[in-house]
């Protein structure tokens, strides 16, 4: 009796195998949930993967793991009525700086973060090499004035680089 109202809800959710997944992505009937990538029951935590995908009412849900995949089937409608709703085009996408002292395990924080949510981890060294080495008009001032005069560069310009 406790799940009662999700009986009918229960049966129009469906188990995705990984290879299915790209099928109902490239439909038009099937669109990502609200959620885009992120699982319902702990968005914030983004763990991208296909493997536990579900579909329920024309939505491809992604739930983290099995123990996911388990609790959002046996009640959907619990994780996906009276949420606010979020524009399926908008993903989220988390960001985080990770600032400190020299020598403070800077780098090594923020690959920590990067392996284990996916994000992107950019090192300033490594952007600035990237615009050194292209073809442009602002590529050959860069080079100019780093490598030629030696001088820093401030911050408008690495913030603009990235």
């Amino acid at each position: 009796m406790q799940h009662r109202t999700d009986l009918i809800e229960r049966e129009q959710a469906q188990i995705l195998k990984a290879s299915e997944v790209k099928n109902f992505e490239a439909s038009y009937t099937y669109r990502h949930s609200k959620f885009g990538r992120s699982s319902p029951l702990s968005p914030f935590n983004p763990c991208k993967t296909k493997e536990f995908a579900v579909l329920y009412r024309e939505r491809v849900y992604f739930l983290s793991n099995k123990a996911e995949q388990a609790k959002f089937l046996l009640e959907p409608s619990k994780f996906t009525l009276g949420r606010e709703p979020v524009p399926i085009d908008i993903e989220q996408r988390p960001s985080a700086s990770v600032i400190g002292l020299p020598a403070s395990g800077k780098s090594t924080l923020a690959s920590i973060i990067s392996s284990k949510t996916g994000m992107v981890h950019l090192r300033p060294e490594e952007v600035i090499e990237f615009f050194i080495t292209k073809e442009s008009h602002f590529s050959e001032r860069l080079r100019h004035r780093v490598q030629i005069q030696g001088s820093e560069i401030d911050d408008t310009t690495l913030i603009d680089m990235l």
